[in-house]
């Protein structure tokens, strides 16, 4: 299986640099989804309409 589809080392190493950003993208996007939705309501993105200063 792996000498069939990935046979050549730069085509190996284009896949594994690929699928390693596109993990890691993915994996922040979640975690960063998680945490909004731990916290929602205390971080300063919540509350800042709070504090807005009026000229």
């Amino acid at each position: 299986l792996f000498h069939g589809k990935q046979g050549r080392h730069p085509t190996y190493m284009t896949t594994v640099m690929l699928t390693a950003t596109f993990a890691g993208l993915a994996f922040d996007n979640v975690m960063n989804g998680l945490w909004d939705m731990n916290n929602r309501g205390k971080q300063w993105k919540d509350i800042k309409n709070n504090y807005a200063e009026e000229d």
